[in-house]
């Protein structure tokens, strides 16, 4: 109704598996493409040590402790992507 007003349409925030947050889910993207927690943060312009903590709650929620189940888990959900 609101987009025949003239108005755009709000889009519903996707649903990410396991209570990630979409910057989880963006880490873990690039944690799952091979790129160590400091090129993480360097992509993401945010610190060495915030990259790992996100990593840290990454791991909490998905139930596991290492990059390769993280990959596994992100394969699984379809959150793992190319990185350019």
């Amino acid at each position: 109704m609101l987009s025949a007003a003239g108005y755009a349409a709000r889009r519903r925030a996707a649903v990410l598996p396991a209570g990630l947050t979409t910057r989880e889910a963006e880490v873990l993207a690039l944690a799952s493409s091979g790129l160590t927690t400091a090129e993480i943060a360097s992509r993401l312009v945010i610190s060495p040590k915030t990259a790992d903590s996100h990593i840290q709650h990454i791991y909490a929620k998905i139930g596991c402790s290492t990059r390769g189940a993280a990959t596994l888990f992100a394969l699984k959900h379809h959150l793992a992507g190319d990185v350019p």
